[in-house]
């Protein structure tokens, strides 16, 4: 190997070059000539400066120990204590929230993420009616409101009870018909004839022509709320009856009576049922109902019509 200035070249790069071939001269770095028989490697030498060189390791000693005290905050909760979410992501902390509406009712809503699906019982005083959560949790019912400071509770299924109340200064300006029945068969159904109104007729209301409460926020006559879900096993439902004992514009009788409907379900079992009244000078205690029903296949009327179980309304005028 060549060497510059009698000094050997540090970090040089050496490159390597290999002629092949027979007859090819190649030139060589100090220009001689190479001969065409065989192979010759020719070697050259690049010079490159060399760098300053590094610094000697210094090396390590011990690393520096320092004593870490960890502060938790006392009212983190615990993992255990972690919430916990619902199918569609929301928390599963239920909810009952009660808003005014129009004709002395209540808005309730239900919010149970992590009990969708689930039967959800609702009370307001001796009224009470089931219903069965949607998909995402949810119940909304409108419940008529006995008193000027109305309460309601919920009763989920995991036994949770929520409350929520809310004010409806007209609540005490209103008479009402009440029937409950446990869900899975047929109850008694509640009718009202208004001022001499006959079946089917403009006042005759019922589940078939119900009315809404604005009718009788206007003092135009009554209306009926049916209340829970059928089907959902152990609960109950109901149907109210209102009318407007204060402002109404009309005056005279309204005639209550209530009527069961014999089905292949209910044929030949008793109904059972409770109803009560609910207003000035209305007897108000729940009154237990055990009704007999024909026996299958009798051809006997398919409805029965009982007007002796609830008291006629006597409705003054203010107009």
């Amino acid at each position: 190997m060549r060497t510059s200035g009698n000094k050997p070249l540090s970090g040089a790069f050496v490159a390597a070059f290999l002629v092949l071939g027979a007859g090819t001269a190649a030139q060589a770095a100090d220009g001689t000539q190479a001969g065409s028989g065989g192979a010759e490697v020719i070697l050259a030498a690049v010079g490159v400066t060399a760098g300053p060189a590094l610094p000697a390791d210094p090396g390590h000693g011990p690393l520096p120990r320092h004593e870490v005290a960890l502060a938790v905050p006392e009212d983190l909760p615990s993992p255990g204590a972690l919430p916990s979410y619902g199918p569609l992501g929301l928390l599963c902390a239920a909810s009952l929230t009660a808003e005014p509406a129009p004709g002395a009712t209540v808005d309730l809503t239900v919010q149970t993420p992590c009990l969708a699906g689930e039967p959800v019982t609702l009370r307001h005083g001796p009224l009470e009616a089931t219903y069965l959560a949607s998909s995402s949790g949810v119940v909304r019912a409108r419940f008529p409101a006995f008193d000027p400071m109305a309460e309601f509770t919920a009763v989920l299924s995991d036994g949770q009870t929520l409350a929520a109340a809310a004010a409806v200064p007209g609540a005490s300006g209103y008479e009402r018909m009440v029937t409950m029945w446990p869900t899975g068969g047929s109850g008694l159904s509640v009718h009202a004839y208004e001022f001499g109104a006959g079946p089917g007729g403009a006042g005759h209301v019922w589940h078939g022509a119900p009315r809404q409460p604005a009718v009788a926020e206007a003092g135009r006559g009554g209306y009926l709320l049916e209340l829970g879900t059928p089907g959902v096993s152990e609960g109950r439902m109901a149907e109210v009856y209102s009318f407007p004992a204060v402002g109404s514009r009309r005056e005279g009788a309204v005639r209550l009576a209530l009527s069961a409907e014999v089905t292949p379900e209910t044929c030949g079992r008793p109904i059972e049922a409770v109803t009560l009244q609910i207003g000035d000078g209305l007897p108000g205690a729940p009154v237990a109902v055990s009704l007999p029903v024909p026996d299958c296949g009798t051809g006997q009327a398919t409805d029965l019509v009982l007007k002796n179980l609830a008291r006629d309304l006597r409705i003054g005028s203010t107009d």
